[in-house]
């Protein structure tokens, strides 16, 4: 039996995110309280910055703790207006910035 050190699996899951964020439009990242969803976060941010990379912006939010309408966003029956929730906000943002810039 090899055992390996506990960083090692964590190295490899920053980079198996860090793909993930070239290879996709969005990524989401979920688990269980402890499981080290904020570590993650906190290594590939750490890691792009040395790197030269530019600060990472996360929006983090907890999609239970809100209303569907909150997250999604909704339509006025009345006005038929669109008004923007958390998640449609976040996206705009983000698509706002360009192509290249939200990885």
């Amino acid at each position: 039996m090899i055992i390996t050190p506990p960083y090692l699996e964590q190295i490899t899951k920053v980079i198996e995110l860090h793909e993930q964020m070239h290879q996709r439009c969005g990524v989401v990242i979920v688990g269980p309280s402890g499981c080290g969803k904020s570590t993650l976060l906190r290594l590939l941010r750490g890691g792009l910055t040395r790197l030269g990379q530019g600060p990472t912006v996360v929006f983090a939010f907890n999609p239970k703790s809100m209303p569907r309408t909150h997250l999604l966003g909704r339509v006025d029956v009345d006005t038929r207006e669109w008004t923007d929730g958390v998640l449609t906000h976040a996206a705009r943002s983000l698509a706002r910035l360009g192509p290249g810039k939200w990885e």
